[in-house]
């Protein structure tokens, strides 16, 4: 009897070990994808804009549309970064923001969650077309989507993620103040919503 209780002892042992790496092997798959790459869509632009789609006319907001990406730095800090058009104000730009975030809801071992984050940092691009007719009262032609003078910008997003079962996915709404600083100094506001692959 004394002699099989190591054996048996041994087995129980590495039974509990098996059962434990399965019960860590999601939040392990979902804690190695650091990548994501995706699309975010902006509406409700102030002032208004008139880059991009105008589903209300031209008295509505205009719709534009980024490609972004991030990279996960650790389980609170991020790295964000677009290109495209960030507000149917402005012309073409690319930006990079540093995130922190925190998650208020959800389950680690899971994947999935509801994230809290705020962002800030540089953009650079390109006025637009409206920064005349906002500053001039004069129309210059969509040709300055991607020409004329630079805009040099900083962005403070801040917005909620949720991270879909899994970890192969998340889904994010933001609101997106950015403080133009050139050509001339202005507040323009934006809210964005984003898909983006996690890998």
């Amino acid at each position: 009897m004394s002699a099989r209780l190591p054996w048996a002892t041994s087995r129980l042992c590495t039974a509990l070990a098996i059962l434990t790496c399965a019960r860590s092997a999601p939040a392990l798959q979902v804690e190695g994808k650091r990548w994501a790459a995706g699309v975010e869509t902006t509406w409700l632009g102030l002032p208004k804009g008139h880059i991009g789609l105008m589903p209300g006319g031209n008295d509505g907001f205009a719709l534009t549309a980024q490609l972004v990406g991030r990279y996960r730095l650790s389980s609170v800090f991020a790295i964000d970064a677009g290109v495209g058009l960030p507000h149917g104000a402005m012309g073409a730009a690319g930006w990079v923001t540093f995130e922190v975030f925190e998650r208020a809801l959800g389950s680690e071992e899971r994947g999935w969650g509801l994230r809290a984050f705020q962002q800030a940092g540089p953009q650079l691009g390109y006025a637009g077309a409206d920064y005349f007719a906002r500053h001039n009262d004069s129309f210059v032609g969509y040709g300055y989507t991607a020409a004329g003078p630079l805009a040099f910008a900083l962005r403070f997003p801040i917005g909620v993620c949720l991270d879909w079962p899994g970890g192969f996915l998340d889904t994010y709404l933001e609101a997106v103040p950015i403080l133009a600083l050139t050509p001339e100094v202005e507040m323009l506001y934006d809210v964005a919503f984003g898909t983006r692959v996690r890998f």
